[in-house]
């Protein structure tokens, strides 16, 4: 039976108003979505919040940017607080007869997308974008409740384990740097031994590895016989290409995945979605040389003052002869891996204090940028090579496993995006 949205959804039905109960509200503006995913819930005073923070959301709704559709600022939302409160840069749609999830799939497919993308270029602006009645007016076959259940049945599984390897692969990291932080920034061990202590939950041959006590530095109190030195002093560094926008692509037919800025993470990470554009493998003979490998190191080298979350940031490849490195960003290799390697580089080099003497150097403009000569210049703690390698063991085997889980999210992913347009259109049966 097909039928208009309108007639199963009501989009933008609830906006804050004079009688809203809560005085803190959870805020999603366009940025914090994407491809389905929440990166970031923005806790503010009522108060305090932009004017455009009106749209209610509650549990089962779909959100659609209806700004640049293409960038797919879209996500369901499943388990949000009652206070929360989306940007009226989103269409917020409010399933009421049909199964809400499988709305959202249908609302969210390349083809509709596509769609919705034509209708925001027709218009000239700086910003394309639709209104929320295209959404309204929008008229989709739906199939009896049973079988749009068994569709959406398939598909959460897939997202749910996609998920589980997300928080799997936070939780993982979050290990990695706490141990970082214990033993190169707080230096507990060190201290413990000073105090003439075991440090907790440490084995006597790893605590026998530690200083029982500190010297001076330019980076202040270190521990006693640790190293002061540069990345330049124990890292190789190249900038990434500068491809014409005429020779990229957004088809991965015989082409690399060209690496971007946008595909790192606010806070560090590899965002393998960050980025939709593809060079032909055929184009890069003379340029193979920015091909990334395996434990690359991604820095993002330029950002916006007003808005700045990347700069100095890095990213962690996870996979061999897939990525072509972009201008903007530049890729860090250690020259001895004995003496520092991925793990410890990665980790130190999105810690708070990293960022902000690196930052600190950079130029100051509208566009905020740094140069390879201050990147090469920043100075870094190491320890002895028999911290650094009983640390490597722990902090390696932890990003092996996080990339075992992203190849397997990366399979989950064409699965369902194989299988949600089969699905939806009866070409594969769900039931």
């Amino acid at each position: 039976m097909k039928s208009r949205i309108s007639e199963i959804a009501i989009v933008n039905e609830l906006s804050i108003d004079r009688d809203y109960p809560y005085e803190i509200i959870n805020y999603l503006d366009i940025a914090s979505v994407d491809k389905g995913q929440i990166l970031e819930v923005t806790e503010l005073n009522l108060k305090d919040t932009p004017s455009r923070a009106k749209r209610i959301v509650r549990s089962n709704d779909i959100l659609i940017s209806t700004v640049r559709p293409n960038l797919k600022h879209f996500c369901f939302i499943k388990n949000q607080p009652p206070n929360t409160i989306a940007s009226t840069g989103f269409a917020v749609i409010t399933v009421k007869q049909a199964d809400p999830y499988y709305v959202y799939c249908l609302l969210t497919t390349s083809q509709y997308t596509e769609y919705l993308s034509a209708i925001a270029d027709s218009h000239t602006s700086a910003y394309p974008a639709f209104n929320p009645d295209v959404i309204e007016n929008s008229i989709f076959e739906f199939p009896p409740i049973e079988q749009q259940k068994a569709v959406t049945s398939i598909l959460l599984n897939l997202e749910n384990k996609i998920e589980l390897n997300r928080k799997m692969n936070e939780t993982l990291e979050a290990i990695a740097k706490a141990i970082f932080r214990s033993w190169f920034v707080d230096f507990d061990p060190v201290h413990a031994k000073a105090a003439c202590k075991k440090p907790v939950g440490m084995d006597d041959a790893t605590a026998a590895l530690f200083p029982d006590s500190f010297e001076d530095s330019e980076l202040g109190r270190i521990p006693l016989g640790w190293e002061v030195l540069t990345i330049a002093d124990v890292c190789n560094f190249q900038n990434g290409y500068a491809f014409k926008s005429k020779e990229l692509s957004d088809l991965d037919i015989d082409s690399y995945r060209v690496f971007k800025m946008g595909n790192i993470e606010k806070g560090g990470g590899f965002k393998r979605n960050g980025s939709n554009s593809y060079i032909l493998k055929q184009k890069c003979h003379d340029i193979i040389r920015y091909l990334l490998k395996k434990s690359d190191l991604l820095m993002c080298m330029t950002d916006m003052k007003s808005s700045m979350a990347l700069l100095g940031h890095t990213a962690l490849m996870d996979v061999d002869d897939e990525y072509i490195v972009n201008q903007r960003v530049g890729r860090i290799t250690a020259k001895d891996k004995s003496t520092v390697n991925y793990p410890y580089l990665y980790v130190l080099s999105n810690s708070p204090e990293f960022i902000q003497s690196l930052r600190s150097r950079a130029n100051s403009g509208v566009q905020v940028n740094l140069s390879t000569a201050e990147i090469l210049s920043t100075k870094i703690l190491l320890p002895n090579k028999e911290i650094h390698g009983k640390y490597n063991d722990i902090a390696e085997n932890i990003f092996e496993k996080i990339f075992i889980n992203n190849f397997e999210t990366e399979i989950l992913i064409k699965i369902r995006d194989m299988l949600l347009p089969k699905l939806i259109s009866g070409e594969i049966k769900a039931m």
